[in-house]
């Protein structure tokens, strides 16, 4: 009798050092290759430049390196179907904006639609988009007070130049302020600041970090502020509003990193926990800080939900504004 306890209790033994050892396996077995991160987008603008410094702590915290590929073309569009299409194992993940969720409602003739990006297994939503509106300094309009009070008196007389994106996150306000703006859409923010710059529209918005020297070498005024950065942390805010301090609810969207649906649920656990002792390391909150931004992050469960939230509020704000299909 005195045997078969104690046959019994090896059994159960092995059982638990099966187990163990099969959980320590699959935590060393991944990644055991570099891992390519697809940019839907061209070498130095603002998600490629963040996957550039992340990728700089990658092998220290993810075990392997990993490949920045510049996949762009048709609005992130190329990027991002083929990151859709690659194998769920681990090894192929995608960065991008806010403004391919915009046009996965809107957008013609796309490879994938919105259910495909919705059904994205998310790592991690590593930055969260803000927005500043800016006008010309010393206009009527050169603070929101004023823009709005203008605004009011001569309804549809000043212009807004941006892409969708900002088009979106402005007409929310502008909606919740009780004025009118004409819209003058851009596809390149970059060429509507620039439009702006040279006199040819009355007001812009953008991300701070965009704007930052422009409004402190006052080229710009800043009006309006919403977004995830502290004005105690960053000078250039101290003086401008925030949209809530007028009772505003913004709209904050954030940028995912993300595997294709169907990867392994222990495979998006390691690669978000990497992301969060990553964007915890002094050398990147150091080069983040440099360009004028903050470090965030969000668990993958927590960051699977605030993902699908985004896309049904930006789908039900599309049809507000009658741009939805």
């Amino acid at each position: 009798m005195r045997k078969k306890k104690m046959s019994i209790g090896m059994v159960m033994l092995l059982i638990c050092l099966f187990i163990s050892s099969g959980t320590l396996f699959a935590e060393v077995d991944y990644p055991n290759k570099p891992i390519t991160v697809v940019i839907p987008y061209g070498a130095g603008g603002g998600v490629d430049t963040l996957a550039r410094i992340y990728a700089g702590a990658a092998k220290k915290h993810f075990g392997q390196p990993w490949i920045v590929l510049n996949r762009p073309g048709a609005g992130a569009a190329l990027g991002i179907n083929h990151a859709l299409k690659s194998d769920p194992d681990g090894y192929t993940a995608v960065m991008f904006g806010s403004s391919p969720l915009i046009g996965a409602y809107i957008g013609d003739k796309l490879p994938y639609t919105a259910e495909d990006l919705k059904n994205l297994s998310i790592i991690t939503i590593h930055k969260m988009d803000d927005l500043i509106i800016v006008a010309h300094p010393d206009k009527p309009w050169s603070t929101w007070e004023g823009l709005v009070k203008y605004a009011k008196e001569h309804p549809g007389e000043l212009n807004l130049g941006t892409g969708l994106l900002f088009h979106l996150l402005t007409e929310n306000m502008f909606r919740q302020a009780g004025i009118d703006i004409k819209w003058v859409p851009y596809d390149s923010s970059s060429t509507a600041l620039s439009d702006f710059l040279g006199g040819h529209l009355d007001l812009n918005a953008h991300v701070l970090t965009t704007v930052n020297e422009l409004i402190k070498g006052g080229k710009a005024a800043g009006l309006l502020y919403d977004g995830p950065l502290a004005p105690k942390d960053y000078p250039t805010l101290q003086n401008i509003p925030l949209a809530s301090k007028f009772g505003y609810k913004g709209i904050l969207l954030g940028q995912p990193m993300a595997f294709p649906a169907g990867t392994p649920d222990e495979i998006v656990e390691f690669a978000s926990k990497a992301m969060g002792n990553l964007l915890k390391d002094p050398q990147v909150i150091e080069l983040i800080k440099k360009r004028g931004g903050a470090p965030y992050y969000l668990p993958s469960k927590e960051a699977q939900k605030k993902h699908i939230e985004t896309m049904d509020f930006i789908e039900k704000k599309l049809k507000e504004l009658g741009l939805g299909k």
